[in-house]
């Protein structure tokens, strides 16, 4: 699988995945997952 393919899937409602470690460094590094993690902190810190 391919970090695109486990967010398509995600998007497809799974939500539960066993996945390769080298997958989960890329999906970590996204600039996508970057930015949310970004907007996540700043909306729990404004609480």
């Amino acid at each position: 699988r391919s970090p695109d393919q486990m967010i398509e899937l995600a998007a497809r409602g799974l939500d539960i995945f066993t996945i390769a470690p080298g997958i989960a460094r890329a999906l970590l590094a996204d600039d996508r997952s970057t930015a949310a993690y970004a907007e996540f902190e700043a909306a729990a810190l404004s609480h």
